[in-house]
């Protein structure tokens, strides 16, 4: 790790050899080497952690909006228990099968978030019937400046699949997509079991054993697992069923 010059010493005629230090190539190349050997180990740590910190953050501002926006929204049109919501549309098939109405509904779900919820909150675009893959069927979609996405359909409530980063893949329950449901009708007493209007689907798991008991139903279904993170302050824990 040195390197030689010559100088000349001054009074005199002489010349000599002085040894400035210095890194030789292999030196660099071997530290090269280490700092992309941490980088390669670290990297990915450190990536999953912001993307799992995004998922969060995001769902936390997604529930405070809708949140604020059903209050702001009572204020105008009185008690969310009374608003219009029509009953569950279904449709029979030629062979006599009923099944979910999907144009009707997605009708009913843009008539009732324009004039209950979007005047409420701030988006980009509300689109009205939409055909989404990954849920298979028509839905009014919220898009938010942030790129992430809210699916609405009118079902037993007011459904909400919230994906926190869009058309991004993976477009997956559990990873990032989640359930929201907007609930104040008769059959509530399904979801929740106080007097919420907006919240986590399945916020009847409450009192003892509730984190147990929610991270069990997020294992066996994934669209259930945004009551756990709820439970959990919004953060991911180290048990959290899917690789986020």
């Amino acid at each position: 790790m040195q390197n030689s010059s010559i100088v000349r010493i001054s009074g005199g005629g002489r010349w000599q050899s002085k040894l400035k230090p210095a890194f030789t190539l292999a030196e660099v190349l071997i530290t090269l080497g280490i700092i992309g050997v941490v980088a390669a180990l670290t990297l990915p740590s450190l990536i999953a952690k912001q993307k799992q910190k995004e998922t969060v953050t995001r769902l936390k501002k997604f529930y405070s909006t809708m949140s604020q926006a059903i209050v702001m929204s009572e204020a105008v049109n009185g008690d969310s228990k009374y608003w219009d919501k029509q009953a569950n549309p279904t449709k029979t098939d030629e062979e006599g099968n009923v099944q979910y109405d999907d144009d009707l509904g997605s009708d009913q779900t843009y008539a009732f978030i324009m004039k209950y919820i979007a005047p409420y909150i701030k988006y980009t675009k509300i689109e009205p019937k939409k055909y989404i893959e990954s849920l298979s069927g028509k839905k009014t979609v919220i898009y938010f400046a942030d790129d992430s996405e809210a699916y609405a359909k009118n079902g037993a409530c007011i459904d909400f699949n919230f994906d926190v980063n869009g058309e991004r893949k993976p477009n997956k329950y559990g990873y990032d997509i989640f359930t929201f449901v907007l609930c104040s009708w008769t059959n509530k007493g399904v979801y929740f079991d106080n007097n919420m209007k907006f919240g986590t689907y399945m916020e009847i798991y409450n009192g003892r054993n509730a984190r147990q008991r929610a991270l069990n139903r997020c294992k066996e279904s994934a669209y259930q697992c945004a009551r756990l993170l709820e439970l959990d302050g919004w953060e991911i824990k180290k048990d959290y069923p899917y690789h986020i």
